[in-house]
């Protein structure tokens, strides 16, 4: 369902503002803007980036961070889609890049797919497929997270270093993301920014919805960043699985498929390793030459 350009996705910017081409950053289902923060400043000077400079936009989508009080509506993947092209217009961008995580590879996918003028190019990062069932119980723990409250930001940090997905792996990038992950209210608690009601919305919307029909229509460039370490061990727990980002790369007539050695589903991005940082850094320069 279009939504009109009163939306008003909060945003974060870095690069060039006024910089001739555009990324449009899109986090996943419980993430907020600030989720490319590590990437794009391995990127900076947004400048070095051959072709550029770039200018990267980042919205926190309905219900998440400082878009958390624009209210959720039905509508699931169409939705955020209507509301990207919505921010679009408003910004008066004619076509991005769009780099989306998670879900945000969902939207990038309906997006390039029913929208290709508006898209010149993809990065899908650990996802971009089907949500099965079995894919679906991963985001579990989600729920949980975000049904707390906790005593203090460093209780919720301690609590989330603690899980089993970061035994190992935790990071200051980690660190720095998820410190803004939580607020604090008014009885001194500290509650999550993302709306529990907006994450269950689109879990249910967005289960069953046939994406990788939409693959073959995808004409512009495209990029696959998969993780190669599972939520639930080291080889099973994908949310993209395996065999579907290389379905979807056979299926995208201009694709390429990274597999980013020792990532899981989060650090992929959050923690930007160098072969993410590399990959997208030549992706972007070869749209821009």
């Amino acid at each position: 369902m279009p939504q009109s350009q009163e939306v008003n996705l909060k945003t974060v910017e870095w690069g060039v503002a006024d910089a001739p081409r555009t990324a449009l950053l899109v986090h996943g289902l419980t993430g907020r803007a600030e989720a490319f923060g590590a990437l794009v400043e391995s990127l900076a000077p947004a400048s070095g980036v051959s072709g550029g400079p770039w200018r990267f936009l980042a919205p926190d989508l309905r219900g998440r961070g400082d878009s958390r009080e624009v209210s959720e509506v039905e509508g699931g993947i169409p939705g955020h889609t209507w509301d990207l092209l919505a921010l679009m217009d408003w910004e008066g961008l004619e076509e991005v890049v769009l780099v989306g995580h998670s879900m945000g590879a969902m939207i990038g996918v309906y997006l390039a797919a029913h929208h290709p003028e508006r898209i010149s190019g993809l990065v899908l990062i650990d996802g971009g497929s089907e949500i099965t069932d079995e894919i679906d119980a991963l985001l579990n723990p989600v729920h949980r997270r975000l049904e707390g409250s906790y005593a203090s930001r460093e209780a919720y940090l301690e609590y989330l270093k603690g899980q089993p997905i970061f035994e190992d792996r935790w990071d200051e990038h980690l660190e720095r993301y998820f410190a803004g992950d939580v607020r604090p209210g008014e009885d001194g608690r500290w509650y999550p920014v993302t709306d529990l009601e907006a994450v269950r919305n689109d879990r249910e919307n967005m289960h069953g919805l046939p994406l990788s029909e939409l693959w073959p229509r995808i004409r512009c460039p495209t990029l696959v960043l998969l993780s190669t370490v599972g939520l639930a061990g080291p080889e099973e727990g994908f949310i993209l699985p395996p065999d579907d980002a290389r379905r979807m790369a056979e299926s995208i007539a201009n694709c390429a498929l990274v597999e980013v050695e020792n990532t899981n589903h989060y650090d992929i991005l959050y923690s930007a390793p160098p072969t993410v940082v590399d990959a997208v850094r030549a992706f972007l320069s070869r749209l821009g030459d």
